[in-house]
């Protein structure tokens, strides 16, 4: 959680939590629909490998500065990751809450 709602200290928090898939720490949560889960756990590696060190951030994909979405392609299959934030109860949205990474093909999005 963060209390500086600053894109800078959640660009920061977001960056920590990416970098720590997918051993996210508690509360936070990883959420991968049905067609990652079922990919091979090798391409799941390299897929959390490509997600850990995205660094690929600019104006176009990134507006608000926060690091809270990204693409990548692999095995000719584009996939994105993207943060959301809740409250404690998952009902409400919450800039400083518990953040639930996904992790998607494109095509799902």
């Amino acid at each position: 959680m963060v209390s500086d709602n600053s894109p800078t200290a959640i660009a920061k928090l977001n960056d920590e939590l990416r970098k720590s898939v997918p051993a996210f720490p508690t509360p936070h949560r990883l959420v991968m629909t049905a067609a990652v889960f079922g990919l091979p756990s090798d391409v799941l590696d390299r897929m959390f490998e490509r997600i850990r060190t995205f660094s690929s951030f600019n104006r176009d994909n990134d507006p608000h500065r926060e690091h809270d979405f990204g693409a990548i392609d692999l095995g000719g299959v584009r996939y994105i990751w993207k943060f959301d934030y809740y409250d404690d109860a998952f009902e409400h949205h919450a800039e400083n809450g518990i953040r639930v990474l996904t992790i998607m093909p494109a095509s799902e999005y």
